[in-house]
């Protein structure tokens, strides 16, 4: 009896394991870079894209989000059929090499963060009790962008500038 409630159990977990696979592969495979998410790169015509997405908001002046199927926790924004930003509270996809790790998995100080990179800029958050991480690409044309609020990571932002800085998105 009890091995067969033992190979039952094994089964169900097993199953599980199977069906969540793909997304534990899809989240240890995307990363973020400051020229894409995963499949999604930054300033490419979203008619070009071969991710299949749903519209999350309608257009404001050419401006709305999308969610692509592949990456359900991940806002995009499209401004003229283009891919402009992230956004997301999704942190499982940041990897070691992405400078943010150290404060969003072992809640690293973020003074200490400043001290260690001097291309990351910070700045007090406008509306909450915090701060902005902006990391910017040598170009300073692209950021990565984390909302720190009440002591934890609130949101990564990331893509294009002015785009990825935007506090109230499209509105």
């Amino acid at each position: 009896m009890y091995s067969t409630v033992k190979k039952i159990m094994f089964n169900q977990k097993t199953i599980i394991f199977f069906i969540l696979l793909p997304f534990v592969n899809a989240t240890l495979a995307t990363g973020l870079d400051h020229q894409r998410f995963g499949d999604i790169y930054f300033g490419t015509e979203l008619s070009s894209s071969q991710l299949t997405y749903k519209a999350i908001s309608q257009k404001i002046e050419g401006c709305h989000y999308i969610v692509f199927d592949q990456y359900p926790t991940v806002s995009v924004m499209i401004i003229d059929d283009v891919i402009q930003r992230i956004e997301t509270s999704d942190f499982g996809f940041i990897n070691s090499n992405n400078p943010f790790y150290e404060v969003i998995t072992n809640g690293k100080p973020f003074n200490k963060l400043n001290m260690d990179r001097q291309d990351i800029d910070i700045e007090e958050h406008e509306y909450e009790y915090g701060f902005y991480f902006r990391w910017y690409n040598n170009a300073k044309t692209r950021a990565i962008i984390i909302d720190y609020v009440d002591g934890k990571v609130d949101i990564i932002k990331a893509g294009l500038l002015p785009a990825a800085m935007w506090i109230e998105g499209c509105a």
